[in-house]
């Protein structure tokens, strides 16, 4: 297995967002985040072809389904910048 190292870096947008939603949703997200972590750096899956991250090409963000809720980010090298998170009826409008 080739192991990768990326670093997760929570935005002060995302923890806010996180922060606002309720316990479970946020338990859930946080579950979503870990795992995917350990699937990028354990397994040494690229983020960029995932199968759950899409990259919205007009803002060079990618996004990570969790549920009914996504995760937006952006990669830069090993370094993994989450911006925020929404429900997904608030992220497409």
């Amino acid at each position: 297995m080739k192991s990768s190292n990326y670093q997760f870096i929570l935005k002060p947008q995302f923890q806010e967002d996180l922060s606002n939603l309720p316990k479970d949703k946020r338990e859930r997200i946080k579950k979503k985040l870990k795992e995917f972590k350990v699937q990028l750096n354990h397994y040494g899956l690229d983020p960029r072809t995932h199968n759950k991250t899409k990259f919205i090409t007009q803002e060079r963000v990618w996004r990570l389904r969790i549920g009914d809720y996504r995760a937006f980010f952006d990669i830069n090298e090993q370094k993994i910048y989450f911006y925020t998170v929404m429900h997904r009826k608030k992220a497409y409008k």
